[in-house]
């Protein structure tokens, strides 16, 4: 069974329910990459295998794509390497 928590006390909604349902811990790079591809920015992202890349830029980039189509800024195409 899986517990959807409410948005209101999360930033990142989407990511931070995955984690709670799975008792895992966000890392603050974690965050921080979310943070800062909310705020359309770039960059690279380097950190030893394991350790949580691919959530910290796939979820980052859903809950851009969330937020994007709730506030009616979608755009047709989306660009991620």
């Amino acid at each position: 069974m899986f517990l959807v928590l409410s948005a209101h006390f999360m930033p990142f909604p989407i990511a931070e329910t995955y984690f709670f349902n799975h008792d895992w811990k966000v890392f603050p790079f974690q965050k921080e990459c979310w943070e800062h591809i909310a705020q359309g920015k770039s960059g690279l992202l380097n950190a030893p295998t394991g350790s949580g890349k691919t959530f910290a830029i796939w979820f980052g980039i859903l809950e851009k794509l969330a937020n994007e189509k709730k506030l009616g800024k979608r755009k047709k195409r989306i660009k991620c390497l």
